[in-house]
C-alpha cells in the first residue's frame, strides 16, 4: 500500500457518513490492544478555539522537552496534518505502514456489523501511532460535540486535564438547538477526579457544564481572563497579560489571547500535577506556536488573510480581528461555507462592512450553492468560482485588503492553491 492509497482508503471510509457514538470505537480500540490507554492525555472541546488551544498547550509541552502527540481535525491541506508527534506530522511511508495493519481489523470489524466511520479509523490511527512512537503525553482535540465522539474512548486513567474552549451555535442537527444543549453534549467530556478548565462561557451553557462537573466529581480548574490585550504590529505578534505576567503570541485576535490563557490554565493544572514546564519554555513556544488558517496573514501590503471561521460567532471574530490589526474593515471578503451552515447569520456582518463579496463553492457535496447566498450577502456580492476568486486576488489586490473565510474546507483549498500543494479533501 502507497501512502497515496493509504489516505484514499481511509477517504473512502467517509461513505459511512458522520456517526456519533462509542459502540465501535470501543470495540475497534479492543481490537487493537487498547492504544488509546497508552499514552497520558489532555483532550480539548469547543465550538471554536480548541485546535488553537490544543496547538499552543502541544507547543508548551514540547518545548519544556517532552515528547509529545498531537491530534487535530479537519486537516487543510495533506491528511497527515492531523496526526503528529514531536511537532512533525505522520511521514508518509509510516502512514502507508499504520493503514495497512489497520485495514483488515476494520474489514474483520465490518463483517461483523460494525464499519467505522472515517473519524473512527483516524481517530484509532492516531492512537496507534502515538503508541508506537512512545510519546511522553498526547493533547487531542474533540471532533464533534465530546459525550459521543470518538475521542471519548479515553478515561479518567489516561486523561492529565479536560478543557472546553467555547460554546456556540454549530452542529446543531447532532448537538440539539441550544447553547445549553451544545454544552451537555460537549461537558460529556468531563471525567471524574480528572481538572477540566473552562474557557469564556456564557452563564447558561457554563451552569449545564459546571453540573456536570458537580455530578462526576470533575474538579473545575480556577481560570483567568488575559488583560491588556493588544496588537504590536512591529513584531506581529498579540500580547497580553495573564496571573501578572506578559505574554506574547504569534496568533492575532483578542480571541487568541483568550484561548491562550486558556492553554496557560490547562499547563497550570498539569504543572500542579508533576509535568515539569519552565516559564520561560512556556513563553518561547507561545511566540513561535503556528496554526494555519487561524487569521493567518498570507501578504501584508495589502493585507491578505485566511481564516477558517465557520459559524456566526467565528465570523464576527475574524473581523473584530481584521478591524484590531488593520484599522479598517476588509475591501473585499472571499466566502464560501457548507450548506448546513447558518449561512445567513455569517453574512450579515459581512454585508454590513460595505465590502466586495465573492461567493464561492467549497470543494464538497455539502457546499452552498453560491448564487444561493446571494440574498444574505448585500447588494456588492457576486459568485464566481473559487478558481476565479483566486486569480483575481492574486492578480488585482484590493487596496484595502481581502479576507477569505466561511469554511475551514475553503481554506484548505485557498492554502493549496496559494501554496501550489494538492489537496486530499475530507469532510470531517
Amino acid at each position: 500500500m502507497t501512502p497515496a492509497d493509504s489516505v484514499q482508503y481511509l477517504l473512502s471510509l467517509q461513505a459511512t457518513g458522520v456517526k456519533l457514538g462509542l459502540d465501535t470505537m470501543q470495540e475497534l480500540c479492543h481490537r487493537l490492544g487498547h492504544p488509546e490507554r497508552a499514552v497520558p492525555a489532555v483532550q480539548i472541546a469547543g465550538t471554536n478555539g480548541k485546535g488553537s488551544t490544543a496547538a499552543l498547550v502541544e507547543a508548551a509541552l514540547r518545548a519544556a522537552g517532552y515528547r509529545t502527540a498531537l491530534y487535530t481535525s479537519p486537516h487543510l491541506v495533506r491528511f497527515s496534518e492531523r496526526i503528529r508527534v514531536a511537532g512533525r506530522e505522520i511521514p508518509q511511508d509510516t502512514l502507508a505502514l499504520r493503514v495497512a495493519a489497520l485495514r483488515p481489523v476494520l474489514e474483520k470489524l465490518a463483517r461483523s456489523g460494525r464499519h467505522a466511520t472515517f473519524f473512527e479509523a483516524t481517530t484509532a490511527l492516531a492512537f496507534e501511532h502515538f503508541r508506537a512512537e512512545r510519546a511522553a503525553i498526547s493533547v487531542i482535540e474533540t471532533g464533534l460535540g465530546g459525550r459521543l465522539d470518538s475521542t471519548n474512548v479515553l478515561t479518567p486513567a489516561q486523561a492529565a486535564a479536560t478543557a472546553i474552549t467555547s460554546i456556540g451555535l454549530d452542529h446543531m442537527e447532532f448537538l440539539g438547538p441550544t447553547l445549553e444543549s451544545i454544552a451537555a453534549e460537549k461537558a460529556g467530556i468531563l471525567k471524574p477526579g480528572v481538572p477540566a478548565v473552562l474557557g469564556p462561557i456564557p452563564p447558561g451553557p457554563r451552569a449545564v457544564i459546571e453540573a456536570r462537573a458537580r455530578e462526576i466529581g470533575a474538579p473545575l480548574a480556577e481560570t483567568e481572563a488575559p488583560a491588556a490585550v493588544a496588537w504590536d504590529p512591529a513584531r506581529r505578534l498579540t500580547t497580553f497579560r495573564w496571573r501578572g505576567s506578559s505574554f506574547a503570541i504569534r496568533l492575532p485576535g483578542a480571541h487568541q489571547a483568550a484561548n491562550a490563557a486558556l492553554a496557560l490554565d490547562i499547563l497550570r493544572q498539569l504543572a500542579a500535577r508533576g509535568w515539569d514546564l519552565p516559564g520561560a519554555a512556556v513563553r518561547r513556544a507561545f511566540e513561535t506556536a503556528h496554526w494555519p488558517a487561524r487569521f493567518e496573514i498570507l501578504a501584508h501590503d495589502p493585507p491578505l488573510v485566511l481564516d477558517g471561521a465557520h459559524n456566526p460567532d467565528g465570523t464576527a471574530l475574524a473581523l473584530d480581528t481584521w478591524r484590531s490589526c488593520f484599522g479598517t474593515a476588509p475591501g473585499r471578503i472571499i466566502f464560501g461555507c457548507m450548506k448546513d451552515k447558518d449561512a445567513a447569520a455569517m453574512l450579515a456582518p459581512l454585508a454590513a462592512t460595505g465590502a466586495e463579496i465573492l461567493l464561492v463553492p467549497v470543494h464538497s457535496p455539502r457546499t452552498a450553492a453560491p448564487e444561493s447566498l446571494l440574498p444574505a450577502a448585500g447588494p456588492l456580492a457576486r459568485a464566481t468560482t473559487l478558481a476565479g476568486a483566486f486569480d483575481e486576488a492574486r492578480a488585482h489586490p484590493h487596496p484595502a485588503g481581502t479576507l477569505v473565510l466561511g469554511s475551514l474546507y475553503l481554506a484548505g483549498e485557498w492554502s493549496a492553491h496559494h501554496h501550489g500543494s494538492p489537496h486530499q479533501l475530507a469532510l470531517n
